[in-house]
């Protein structure tokens, strides 16, 4: 299914017309509402957007670092093609022993509403339980059981030549990508233009049918 991110103009996000794409996904949650204050300052009658979230779940610590931080560097790629400024990334170290309760947290924040689970902690049956009515989608083979609401991204592909290309040169620090690196593009693709609905059954039914 062909992803079409969604494109509708919002006269809240007129104030900021001056940033580039690049600095728009750059912004922090803080950074950006301190920006706002100040871009808006004469124009109190627009009301402050709301910044939603996609979270991943994924190792940033420890002996599988290596696979989390292929995971955000393909995330972040994709965020900056179809994020946007009202589209936050949030990646999450899964904390190993920690991934059920850090689930349980993502799943409480009302802001977030999708996420991605990569690596064998993150995909336990009991963290996958415990993201509750979020949707999510888990990118690799790492044995976790289909149910409703949860979509499995299984396959291993080294990537294309110039997917490779544009992973390297948007951060300096990006690790060689792997198997691993194109899905995760293509899963949080699908997660944060499903997120661009505005709740999470409506990112629940993007990606269903994008899934189907």
């Amino acid at each position: 299914m062909e992803l079409r991110p969604f494109r509708t103009w919002n006269p809240r996000l007129a104030c900021f017309r001056g940033f580039g794409e690049a600095d728009k996904v750059a912004l922090s949650a803080a950074a950006y509402f301190a920006v706002l204050l100040l871009m808006c300052t004469g124009c109190s009658a627009l009301q402050t957007p709301v910044i939603y979230r996609v979270a991943l779940l994924a190792p940033f610590e420890g002996a599988n670092r290596a696979v989390g931080y292929e995971a955000l560097y393909a995330a972040r790629l994709a965020a900056a093609d179809f994020g946007g400024i009202w589209i936050e990334l949030l990646p999450i170290d899964d904390g190993e022993s920690e991934a059920v309760a850090r689930a349980h947290a993502l799943a409480a924040d009302p802001l977030v509403l999708a996420a991605m689970a990569v690596g064998e902690p993150a995909e336990d049956a009991a963290a996958v339980a415990a993201f509750g009515d979020l949707p999510l989608v888990i990118v690799g083979n790492w044995n976790a059981v289909p149910q409703p609401g949860v979509f499995i991204r299984a396959e291993e592909r080294q990537p294309a030549a110039n997917f490779r290309e544009r992973y390297l040169s948007e951060n300096a620090f990006a690790p060689e990508p792997g198997w691993l690196a194109q899905p995760v593009y293509d899963a949080a693709s699908a997660v944060i233009i499903a997120a661009q609905t505005g709740s999470r059954a409506g990112a629940m039914r993007y990606l269903s049918d994008h899934y189907e």
